[in-house]
């Protein structure tokens, strides 16, 4: 009986995401705690019949709808070891998969696009197609979905995670690379007739830019976080066209007071989705791409994002709040419009809004006087042990938004402390790029501490009894934590996914995120080793007074198990007891709800019995 809650949330659907097909008259979803995997599901704008497209053993995700309306390309990798392979699977035969591409490829695919005719796609993958062997670099190859013939269309310059995509007429192809400087994005134009190769959007060496098309196959919304060489406080939104070269700005960044996180255009559509952030905390405007005019969205407490026209007056899109799981819906572009439920989470199970653990906001000043926010769950049934959940990236943010796993947490007891260290997005670029000033391991780190020391000042939390936990850079914080904070801030550590030694994971890592340790460290082990050396916490086991709970990925090639084996000989070098849990079929993080109900339990269980 005590673990009918988890029953449920793990029961519970989550909606990752839903495409409509091109005669609007199907939905394609993606979706979680169904099956034992994430798989893509067919239903209506009623929601009336949720058919299964996909079933396997492995998480399945969609990339497309092709223009006959019956067929998809989707992909899945093994096991979480993210190369991933793609398949074709047709309405008509649901759950038939059929192979385009081979299965543990030797690469990494980064991104994929569908010619809109659907006879070819491109990807970008780092794998030199001539000689068979996977490169640093990436390469921007084409496949001929007929012949199943490829070639390479060009190869950047750096290793980068680039994005890829059509335009509607099929004529051009818009990806971005990072040749100029670690963590810089530029965009470049590839010309289908000419081969022509030129690069159309950068803004700076270090600048970040988004971009994709409009649906008029001439236009490009982008996002930027640099102007004239200078980063800007917020983000800058602009509409850049291929022919005339010039650029309309929709969002001017040094004025602005909210933080555009994206833009992008949705197919079938005139109009424009800008996403942006206030204190953390998301909001969404529709502008018509045409009159830049702004269109209204239906008045509700959570957030609304939309995805797409269904029709002339009705938009496909999703809500969602801290208790309230992401609900697919459909809703007018009016103030006082309806939101209609497509799929609702919370009426799939026995879970209601009230059973649920609600967030406060929260604010501190760190040791150098900046002022960090986070946010706090109070259980109604409050144990007196504080759970620190520290997101990863550090490029990243967690906002008012529903999390099983945090609500698992709270429903046993656990106060839940989430802060939004410097480095974050969802506040400003100055906020983001502060990580920078000394790197990994050094004053987010502080950010964290301290607020801890302010739950505990404020009576929110009881020295000696404070745990952390989180998954990839939260699981780098939390062996940090734990090897350098006191036992009265930090008594236990769950990290999921961790680094542990910085240049071992630079060396084992995926190529395309080596750069971002460059970016945030100031340069290669190489260039600068003392940091690399410094910040890792693997040189400092020696200071651990409290518990500690590995937990690892086996397929992870992101933080790969490298580096649980390296800490696990240096503990027992130094006779330090610890306790581990590994999953064989789970890669960069735990995702299979079977899994998630081992480590839930088993992280409630040992922060139980060590706070």
């Amino acid at each position: 009986m005590e673990e009918t809650f988890l029953d449920e949330l793990l029961n519970m659907p989550q909606v990752y995401g839903a495409q409509r097909s091109p005669d609007g008259r199907s939905i394609a979803v993606v979706m979680a705690n169904v099956h034992d995997t994430i798989d893509v599901f067919l239903t209506d704008v009623h929601g009336s019949a949720l058919q299964p497209l996909t079933q396997t053993d492995q998480n399945t995700f969609l990339f497309s709808w092709f223009a006959d309306n019956t067929t998809l390309l989707v992909g899945h990798d093994h096991n979480g070891n993210e190369r991933t392979q793609l398949f074709t699977v047709s309405i008509e035969s649901p759950q038939h998969l059929t192979a385009v591409t081979e299965r543990n490829p030797p690469y990494f695919l980064y991104d994929v696009s569908l010619h809109p005719s659907g006879h070819a796609l491109v990807f970008a993958a780092n794998y030199d197609l001539e000689n068979h062997k996977q490169i640093e670099h990436t390469a921007i190859l084409w496949h001929d979905l007929s012949s199943n013939q490829q070639e390479t269309l060009t190869v950047t310059q750096q290793p980068s995670h680039s994005h890829i995509s059509f335009n509607e007429n099929a004529t051009h192809i818009l990806y971005s690379r990072e040749d100029k400087a670690p963590g810089g994005i530029q965009y470049r134009l590839y010309t289908v007739a000419s081969e022509e190769d030129e690069e159309i959007l950068c803004f700076g060496n270090e600048a970040k830019l988004t971009a994709s098309w409009l649906p008029d196959s001439r236009r490009i919304v982008f996002v930027t976080d640099t102007l004239n060489g200078h980063r800007q406080p917020y983000n800058s939104v602009g509409v850049y066209d291929i022919y005339s070269e010039e650029i309309t700005w929709l969002i001017d960044g040094s004025q602005a007071t909210t933080q555009p996180a994206f833009a992008f255009a949705p197919r079938y559509s005139h109009h424009i989705i800008i996403g942006e952030m206030i204190q953390g905390e998301s909001t969404s405007r529709v502008v018509d791409s045409e009159t830049f005019e702004q269109e209204p969205l239906p008045e509700h407490k959570g957030l609304i994002i939309p995805f797409a026209p269904l029709s002339s007056n009705k938009w496909l899109g999703m809500y969602d709040s801290e208790t309230q799981p992401g609900v697919l819906a459909h809703f007018p572009l009016a103030a006082d419009g309806t939101l209609q439920d497509i799929i609702n989470p919370l009426e799939r199970t026995n879970i209601s809004e009230k059973m649920l653990t609600t967030t406060e906001s929260i604010t501190w000043q760190s040791t150098d006087g900046l002022e960090v926010h986070g946010w706090i769950f109070r259980p109604a049934n409050n144990n007196g042990k504080t759970i620190v959940y520290i997101h990863g990236g550090p490029t990243s943010h967690i906002e008012r938004e529903f999390d099983d796993e945090i609500q698992y947490y709270c429903h046993h007891g656990f106060t839940v402390f989430v802060p939004n260290y410097r480095g974050s997005t969802g506040y400003s670029n100055t906020f983001r790029e502060a990580i920078k000033e000394d790197g990994w391991g050094g004053q987010e780190q502080q950010d964290i501490l301290t607020g801890i020391d302010t739950l505990v000042e404020r009576g929110l939390a009881i020295a000696g009894q404070i745990g952390v936990t989180g998954t990839s850079y939260g699981g780098y914080s939390s062996w940090f934590l734990i090897t350098q904070a006191t036992y009265a801030q930090v008594a236990a550590a769950a990290p999921v996914c961790g680094m542990t030694d910085l240049v071992l994971d630079y060396e084992t890592t995926r190529p395309d995120l080596r750069p971002y340790s460059e970016e945030m460290l100031g340069g290669s082990p190489e260039q600068v080793p003392h940091l690399y050396y410094e910040r890792s916490p693997i040189h400092y086991l020696e200071q651990i007074t409290g518990s500690v709970l590995i937990v690892q990925g086996l397929q992870d090639p992101n933080v790969t198990p490298n580096n649980v084996e390296a800490v696990e000989e240096r503990l027992e070098e130094a006779n330090i007891s610890y306790e581990k849990l590994v999953f064989d079929d789970e890669g960069h993080g735990i995702v299979k709800p079977s899994n998630k109900r081992v480590l839930y339990q088993r992280i409630a269980d040992f922060f139980a019995e060590t706070l």
